[in-house]
């Protein structure tokens, strides 16, 4: 082995590396880490649920406006969760959505289970268009073991779901935690 080589911190990043492809190449978030779940043995059964949490829910900013094409009036919905594989949080994620491109029961489902955002608007037929992938953590600054990862972020991506038809529905913003690598 190389002086100065950290097999484990490289194995590390390689593996958010290949979450970060994974999430970036498909359109729906939550199949990715439902696969991911039980490809990578987080829990056994590998369930994706969305824990709501309560705390830090805000209107959106001018900018989701922007991309939403919504103005004052359009009824903007926002959703924070803690994406949970098991007992694992994977991610916490908040979604501001229209609520005037989704049906009552997509909304009902919304707000009174915890059904993960893509499998509820699955039949609008999206797509997801990346607007920013932000690196919270650099894996090669140091750990040479899980164990020492730290317990926040390791990266953050903000993307614009669209129906079938190309208009925006909804725009995500997923902080993806250690608990994701195995």
């Amino acid at each position: 082995m190389a002086p100065g080589t950290n097999v484990a911190g490289d194995a590390l990043e390689t593996e958010m590396l290949r979450l970060e492809v994974e999430l970036l190449s498909h359109d729906s978030a939550t199949l990715v880490l439902e696969d991911w779940c039980r490809t990578h043995h987080i829990s056994v059964p590998p369930s994706l649920s969305a824990e709501a949490l309560d705390e830090g829910l805000k209107p959106p900013p001018p900018k989701v406006m922007a991309w939403l094409e919504a103005n004052p009036q359009t009824p903007i919905h926002h959703r924070r969760v803690a994406l949970r594989c098991g007992p694992s949080v994977l991610s916490i994620a908040d979604n501001w959505y229209r609520a005037d491109a989704l049906t009552s029961s997509m909304l009902n489902t919304l707000a009174t289970t915890r059904t993960p955002f893509g499998k509820v608007v699955k039949p609008l037929g999206f797509h997801r268009q990346l607007l920013h992938l932000r690196p919270l953590w650099i894996l090669d600054r140091d750990p040479p073991s899980r164990e020492q990862l730290p317990s926040d972020y390791l990266f953050e991506i903000t993307a614009l779901l669209r129906d079938q038809l190309g208009r925006p529905f909804s725009v995500v913003i997923e902080r993806y935690t250690s608990n994701t690598l195995p």
